[in-house]
């Protein structure tokens, strides 16, 4: 399985993340990323460093130092000379240990050689690209002791914020407002905090995870958070004017940890000088969530149960749960994607949690990508998930972590799904925010959505796919345009009670005047390869556009009745999960209970 980007350079060059930038304003917030072409510094005159944009939630794969080929990910990383090294480091953290400056006065004050940016002018002093995105980014230094320690400011904020959860840092950082933030994910009203006992208990609204949970406490309760949180949207809105004075749309906002006392990670950093006292932290891969405050998660707990109810279906009884989610041993989050582990395979950890209580781990989640055939001679590009949970002794919906766990033995259950496809980053796009939302929606167990994704063969696979129309009609000059292939993404939803088959067709955007609509499918019997392609074929000789829903009937597709519905993609303030939703009601008729 593959991760791509697709702003990144369309060849085969090797290439590393060389430094992370400014974050640049916009409705979706993009952040700068320099590659450099390897090897480093031995340069091909023909092939220089260059910038693009990511959103910023993408940072927890496209990492400082990570290395890509082309558009594609290696799960190597540049070790910056045999420079790059590993470190350990618990600090006390406190409001006088803790700086903000610009990496360019931090390696002005330190005058070491160790790292440093690629050159960004040519023999002809012709510029490469503009420096001043990078060295005029924000970085904390902590200090302790003798030692400091040099982290940058959304390193913090994708390591140590919410590591698991991408659609929350998007919202740390498009809403200022903080009551806000936690409006969207706690019932406000029912959650208390005990000063005296610093016991915070919080009634969740929506599935986030237990280390955003703890995130959200200490917003929810602490005045310390409270302040650092605002002074990420303040020094956000800190502009500089051009000789126009015209605000350049750059930003450099300062995003401190967010709570005050202990600070534990391991990162992958360079010390900067021969006496070990200034350490830059690349990457931080692992963390421990803070646990100086007591956050208690009150959440529905529904179980079932032998009996059934009157209308036949398995009963269940449902109660309020009170989980403890910090306790002595604290809440360990892996944050890093640990390429040592991959051989011919692509091992890939998207997201792992493991929620330790009085000194037992009692639920873990990894998620591992392996060649399908094995290691000697597999098709590199079919790769098959493996999934671990392992978990307690019940089955349990747990609506502030979004997983249901189901062992009544106690010991790992393994889930194997091939997936033939690569993992396409879309960024800042509107395939890419109906998914998040649809997905959001999903960890919602009480709205009752499972959402899997289909392949060119109408066959589910777990992650999300895109389809490629030239496979569906190469003469079409509308299929690959400007050196690029046209896309689909291509959902089916499983509704709770309801029997049809639905679906969500989404079309890939890649020119600059594209504007489609969304399409959703309802029909009788389960969408086929022939099925599929008569769709796609319509919507390829249409180019996208004035798709008349009536084409896509009983008539067209014989045996299989289908009904085809358009819908906008403005949300009118909204945000996905709320739009998705309301799709789902009116061209889908799926209510919430």
């Amino acid at each position: 399985m593959q991760i791509s980007v697709e702003c990144f350079p369309e060849d085969d060059i090797k290439r590393y993340v060389a430094a992370i930038g400014a974050v640049k304003k916009a409705k979706n917030p993009l952040v700068t990323i320099l590659l450099n072409p390897l090897p480093w510094p031995k340069l091909s005159p023909k092939v220089q460093p260059s910038v693009h944009e990511i959103s910023i939630p993408e940072l927890d794969v496209v990492r400082h130092g990570s290395i890509w080929k082309g558009q594609v990910q290696t799960g190597a990383f540049y070790d910056f000379n045999k420079r790059a090294t590993e470190e350990n480091f618990n600090i006390n953290l406190s409001v006088e240990n803790i700086k903000t400056k610009t990496l360019k006065d931090i390696l002005a004050e330190i005058r070491q050689k160790k790292f440093r940016l690629p050159p960004n002018y040519n023999d002809d002093r012709s510029i490469i690209y503009n420096s001043i995105w990078f060295k005029e980014a924000r970085y904390n230094v902590i200090s302790f002791g003798d030692i400091n320690v040099i982290v940058s400011s959304l390193e913090v904020l994708t390591a140590t914020y919410t590591p698991t959860r991408k659609e929350l840092r998007r919202k740390i950082i498009n809403t200022p407002n903080y009551v806000q933030l936690l409006q969207e994910y706690l019932e406000l009203e029912q959650c208390s905090y005990n000063a005296s006992t610093k016991e915070c208990i919080l009634y969740p609204k929506i599935a986030a995870g237990d280390a955003s949970f703890i995130f959200l406490a200490h917003l929810y309760c602490s005045e310390y958070t409270k302040e650092i949180y605002e002074n990420i949207h303040n020094s956000k809105e800190l502009v500089k004017l051009d000789k126009y004075n015209r605000p350049y749309p750059h930003r450099y906002p300062e995003i401190k940890p967010y709570h005050n006392g202990n600070l534990n990670f391991a990162s992958t950093g360079i010390w900067l000088d021969d006496q070990k006292k200034f350490f830059l932290v690349l990457r931080i891969n692992e963390t421990y969530a803070p646990n100086h405050i007591k956050v208690r998660v009150v959440e529905t707990s529904k179980r079932k149960i032998d009996s059934t109810s009157d209308d036949g279906l398995p009963s269940e009884n449902s109660a309020n749960n009170t989980r403890t989610i910090t306790s002595p041993d604290r809440l360990r989050i892996k944050v890093d994607r640990n390429p040592a582990k991959r051989k011919n395979g692509v091992y890939m950890i998207s997201e792992i949690q493991s929620h330790i209580h009085d000194g037992t781990i009692i639920r873990q989640t990894s998620i591992e990508f392996t060649d399908a055939e094995g290691d000697d001679g597999g098709d590199e590009d079919n790769r098959a998930e493996v999934v671990n949970i392992i978990t307690p002794n019940f089955e349990e919906i747990n609506t502030s972590s979004g997983e249901r766990v189901a062992n009544p033995s106690g010991i790992i259950r393994e889930f194997r799904t091939v997936d033939s496809q690569s993992y396409k980053i879309s960024q800042g796009t509107v395939v890419n925010d109906v998914i998040s939302g649809l997905l959001t929606l999903a960890q919602d167990k009480d709205y009752g959505l499972e959402l899997s994704f289909l392949d060119e063969n109408s066959n589910p696979v777990l992650n999300e796919t895109r389809i490629n129309l030239k496979n569906f009609d190469n003469n079409n000059p509308w299929t690959h345009k400007n050196n690029k292939d046209r896309h689909v993404v291509l959902m089916q939803l499983k509704l709770k009670n309801k029997n049809n088959y639905y679906y969500i067709c989404e079309i890939e955007r890649i020119l600059q005047g594209d504007n489609f609509t969304g399409l959703a499918i309802e029909s009788t019997q389960k969408i086929n390869y022939v099925t599929l392609q008569i769709i796609l074929r319509y919507i390829i000789s249409k180019e996208g556009r004035n798709i008349d829903t009536t084409k896509l009937t009983k008539e067209n597709i014989k045996g299989n009745y289908i009904i085809t519905k358009l819908f906008k993609h403005n949300k009118g303030g909204l945000d996905w999960s709320t739009k998705m939703e309301g799709v789902l009601a009116e061209k889908l008729n799926y209510l919430r209970n």
